[in-house]
């Protein structure tokens, strides 16, 4: 074929030439052919300077014209390409343009004649008839343009083909429209409309306010008057074949209106909503499946169960729906059995497509192009196969199946253009990427790389990920930027890779681009060796300095050596001393034994002196002998723990990858696994780091190259136990060695091989902590493939609630203060109190006083006659002192006289004791004290509102309770409020505050405040609305989970079923 400028077109097969006569003659010969193009579909396009671009077919029939009223920005057309998604590039005057001829879609709008929002689509009598808010259009096929129908209003709503006559409902009534022209039949503001089953020649109309019969009869139409019993919306209808209506009420839910048994103005109604299973939407519509009759929602698709007259969420239609409560309005079926779904939101739009099989699948290609456009309805054209007319607001998009999908087609991912420092331009060429390897000084280290990807269809909204080997860790997440910022890229080699997704989900082929940023001129070759020539000289002038020191260094070892072997003599000292003095504990306890024995019967005078002088000296070096055992004790470094409560992960995590640094340089890999991100519970910071720090050394320093040490946190045991666990790939530890590894000083073969030995007493300190922490460690290994340490900590129910106690203020046993000036007589007691309690002893008034408040002792005794402040004002003191007020104190006096006993008790004394007594006695009265003690305790602990008393004592104790009850309720949302907080506002020492709350409810103070706020739970849950969740967090617990299982425990019912 061959195009003139001015002739037209010629047909030239080798022989001759004749002219091809096209139906496009006029333009092509008037409009100056400037260039033509075989299109991939045997059409042909050519290119005017005056007329744009023309196509024809192979018969010379005009197919499509491209010009200024189409959209091109300029008539004179200077070339022509086709790319691979068959779209038409045109080279202009004035730019270039890209027209999709090939696409399933076209767009027709105001230019082509339609206007206002489309709400419904009909073919009717072979002609297109659209519904709009600006009135009836049709479409005329032969101009492509859309023309309105006359006689109509505008405010149109529904059509329905009737005969060979149309109906249309408006604002003020429903028309009746033949060909090109309209006229109004019936009154009334008219939403929907819908052919009886029944009777053809009867419609029914839903209005506004109800619904209406219609009937033609005889050529022309009569109102049957309105349907009683109803007011509602009628926005749609559906009729079943047994003759049932169901109407869609856009604010009162769902109608079935009974007229299976013929018309009548007052037929049965049900009104269905929410109480019926219906979603809370303002709008459903009925539609039929081969399923059954389906409602499509604004949260998705329901059936109906006749049976229950309930109605129920249908999952099972459509398989691959990408939300099951996808907001749905309008659901159409097509020529091949496939279900046109339209959505609220049009994004979620599209094709439920029936396979052979019988099931649906779900398609959102026909919308993913025009998801931003607002859609009210679509039809698909029995007239025209794989045809859907779609429209939406002031526009009408028609979808043609049949032709090719471009969501299959594949494209590049295109790398634009390079640039350093955001000025100079490295590369910007066209292709798949810069070509070779781009070498940039360190000056150029900050880069911006630019990117696209040739598919047109919505570009807009193509998306990239972006991965610089090298510097990244994995692809970024995908975004529609364009371009990507590196700055301050450190020196080496990268590649950066990118990769494009268009709005189909297809992925691109990936761009990449190589570059290498060459180090500073500080850090080349020539630098290193002037570096090394620096440290070289360094290094000579500090072995000259050395040298010199040589002498000196070599008597300060010597004198060093002499000190550690007297350290060591005096150790040897310490512990002979100490293993010594336990053995002198025996005979002591043989000698003091017959003493007492000899003194209970009663000896003469001259002999009891002789027998307390023996006993006096005899306990004398009894205390000798623990005072040594106290300095070996000491000297051995007795272990307290500072236990927190805390969640453990991030120290876990934190220094397993402290470690990186480390084993990277030997080339090891460093993994921290946890199945949790809380784990809160009991332990000492500073040496649960100690214990995984030696672990993982040992599992570093023996892992060779290319290996891997790994952290792994789970729960164990039915979660009573975290459980630790430090693995290593190293050789592992032969199984005869195994039972060994936990001894001190204790050192394997392989330790032995190594360079780094260590000294065997690591792994006996990290059992000798996790034991501490009232938990086990254990090893296991297979030899020649690593070993593996685990470490088992009370977790969660299997943890102590209050953790185990940590100094000696804080001991569970009870604590006896005497105070007496006779040291004979403290000898005497302390001997009878020994066996149950721990004594303290003070030597006169005022040392009692001041021991009492720094220890607060579970019960004083107490002589009445001493120097500096007698018992009297002990006892006095200490009552009227909160923090020791609650101390049971028997006074001892000589004076037996009543005068003396009531002034004792009238200062506070719990019981009082006059000298003789017998030392039975006692232990039975401080047993009793203690009793009565602990009967108070029972009450205080069940935490309810205190009886009317009349014992003073009493009275203090709960005053001051009660003042703790309201200073925790003050704070019961803060779940750091603890003993510290509490003894601050208080005004004590913590271990005051223990031994106090501790002597008056038999409770820590942690247990004592976590009560208190578990009984404020259980009255927000009897009293409230609020659920478990917002009580917990209410009542300062930091998870819902810890307050559940502490409710549990304390009441013995769960908190849910207490609600219930």
């Amino acid at each position: 074929m061959v195009a003139t400028r001015e002739n037209g077109l010629f047909l030239y097969d080798d022989l001759s030439i004749e002219r091809f006569a096209t139906g496009a003659d006029e333009l092509l010969i008037n409009s100056q052919v400037s260039c033509a193009l075989a299109l991939a579909n045997g059409q042909f396009a050519f290119g005017t300077m005056q007329a744009g671009v023309v196509v024809i077919d192979e018969t010379g029939k005009l197919r499509d014209r491209l010009h200024k009223p189409t959209g091109l920005q300029d008539d004179a057309v200077l070339s022509l390409y086709e790319d691979r998604q068959r779209a038409l590039w045109t080279g202009l005057q004035v730019g270039i343009a890209r027209a999709e001829t090939g696409s399933p879609f076209r767009y027709f709008g105001e230019r082509e004649g339609i206007k206002g929002s489309v709400w419904e689509i009909v073919r009717h009598q072979g002609r297109l008839y659209f519904a709009t808010v600006m009135g009836v259009f049709y479409l005329d096929e032969s101009s492509g343009r859309f023309k309105p129908v006359a006689g109509v209003s505008p405010q149109c709503w529904a059509l329905l083909p009737f005969g060979k006559t149309l109906l249309a409902s408006a604002f003020d009534g429903v028309y009746e429209i033949n060909g090109n022209q309209g006229r109004r039949i019936s009154d009334g503001f008219v939403f929907s409309l819908h052919r009886s089953r029944q009777d053809p020649m009867r419609v029914f109309a839903g209005m506004r306010d109800g619904l209406k019969s219609l009937y033609f009869d005889g050529g022309t139409w009569r109102e049957e008057g309105r349907i009683e019993g109803m007011n509602q919306e009628v926005r749609h209808f559906y009729e079943t074949p047994k003759g049932q209506l169901w109407l869609t009420d856009y604010f009162s839910g769902l109608l079935l209106v009974d007229l299976s048994k013929g018309y009548t103005p007052r037929p049965p109604i049900m009104r269905f909503d929410t109480l019926h299973g219906l979603p809370p939407a303002d709008r459903v519509v009925a539609f039929p499946t081969d399923k059954g009759l389906r409602f499509a929602t604004l949260q998705g698709i329901f059936l109906f169960d006749e049976a229950r007259q309930r109605f129920y969420r249908d999952t099972t239609l459509v398989e691959g729906l990408s939300n099951p409560k996808i907001g749905l309005f309008s659901a159409s079926w097509d020529g091949q059995g496939n279900l046109w779904l339209l959505a609220d939101d049009n994004a979620q739009s599209g094709v439920a497509r029936r396979s052979s099989e019988g099931v649906y699948s779900w398609d959102q290609s026909p919308f993913l192009r025009i998801a931003e456009l607002p859609v009210f309805t679509a039809y698909p054209d029995p007239a025209l196969e794989q045809t859907t007319w779609i429209g939406g607001t002031d526009q009408v998009v028609r979808y043609d199946g049949a032709l090719p999908q471009h969501q299959k087609l594949t494209f590049p991912t295109l790398i634009r253009q390079v640039i350093a420092n955001a000025d100079s331009i490295l590369y910007g060429g066209a292709g798949m990427a810069p070509p070779g390897m781009l070498e940039l000084p360190f000056s150029q280290n900050s880069l911006r790389f630019g990117y696209s990807a040739p598919s047109f269809d919505d570009e807009s909204k193509n998306e990239y990920q972006y991965l610089l080997e090298g510097y990244d860790e994995d692809w970024s997440n995908w975004t529609v930027e364009i371009y990507k910022d590196y700055t301050g890229l450190p020196p080496g080699s990268y590649r950066f890779l990118v990769r494009a997704r268009n709005i189909y989900g297809q992925l691109g082929e990936t761009a990449a681009c190589d570059f290498q940023i060459l180090p500073p001129i500080y850090r080349t070759w020539g630098a290193y060796l002037l570096y090394a020539l620096l440290l070289a000289g360094g290094v000579y002038q500090l072995w000259r300095l050395g040298l010199r020191n040589i002498q000196k260094k070599h008597r300060q070892e010597m004198e060093q050596l002499e000190f550690e072997k007297l350290k060591e003599l005096d150790q040897m000292k310490s512990r002979f001393f100490a293993d010594i003095s336990h053995e002198f504990r025996t005979p002591l306890t043989l000698i003091l034994g017959p003493v007492d024995n000899l003194l209970s019967t009663q000896p003469e005078a001259e002999q009891a002196k002789q027998f307390n002088l023996i006993k006096r000296n005899a306990q004398r070096l009894l205390r000798l002998i623990n005072q040594l055992l106290d300095l070996s004790k000491l000297e051995a470094g007795k272990m307290k723990l500072d236990l927190r409560f805390e969640n453990m992960i991030p120290l876990l995590r934190g220094i397993t990858f402290s470690f990186e640094s480390l084993v990277e340089g030997k080339n090891i890999g460093l993994r921290f696994e946890s199945e949790l991100e809380i784990a809160f519970l009991y332990f000492d910071r500073d040496k649960m780091e100690q214990v995984l720090t030696n672990l993982l050394s040992n599992a570093v320093k023996f892992t060779p190259e290319g290996g891997e040490v790994s952290v792994e946190v789970k729960t164990a045991e039915e979660g009573e136990w975290l459980q630790i666990e430090v693995a290593d790939t190293g050789p592992g530890i032969p199984a005869r060695q195994l039972p060994h590894v936990f001894d001190r000083f204790y050192q394997g073969d392989e330790a032995l091989r190594i360079e780094e030995a260590g000294s065997g007493i690591g792994l006996a300190l990290t059992k000798e902590l996790v034991e501490l922490h009232q938990g086990r460690v254990s090893a296991s290994s297979v030899e020649g493939h690593g070993a593996r340490f685990r470490i088992l900590l009370p977790y969660g129910k299997g943890q102590p609630l209050i953790p185990a106690t940590v100094d000696d203020e804080l001991a569970l046993e009870n604590t006896l203060l005497l105070v007496e000036d006779n040291p004979d007589m403290r000898a005497f007691i302390r001997d009878a109190f020994a066996s149950s309690f721990r004594v303290l002893e003070a030597a006169d008034g005022q040392e009692g006083v001041d021991m009492a408040l720094e220890h607060i002792p579970d019960i004083i005794i107490s002589d009445v006659m001493m120097p500096r402040k007698d018992g009297m004002e002990l006892c006095e003191i200490l009552k009227n002192d909160e923090r020791s007020s609650h101390i049971p104190i028997i006074l001892l006096t000589a004076k037996a006289g009543v005068e003396s006993r009531l002034a004792g008790l009238s200062r506070g004394a719990d019981d009082y004791l006059s000298k003789p007594f017998n030392r039975e006695e006692l232990l039975i009265r401080s047993r009793n004290v203690l009793e009565w003690r602990q009967r108070l305790r029972d009450r205080y602990a069940s935490l309810q509102p205190p009886a009317p008393v009349e014992d003073r004592s009493i009275q203090v104790e709960d005053a001051f309770l009660q003042k703790i009850r309201g200073i925790v309720d003050q704070h019961l949302s803060d779940s750091d409020f603890e003993i510290e907080q509490l003894a601050r506002v208080v005004g004590m020492s913590r271990s005051q505050m223990f031994r106090k709350i501790k002597a008056l409810t038999g409770q820590s103070p942690s247990l004592f405040i976590r009560a208190i706020r578990l009984h404020r739970g259980k009255e927000l849950l009897e009293t409230t609305q609020m659920n478990v969740s917002e009580v917990a967090y209410e009542v300062g617990f930091t998870t819902p989970a810890y307050f559940s299982d502490a409710f549990t425990e304390a009441f013995g019912i769960r908190p849910s079923q207490l609600r219930k």
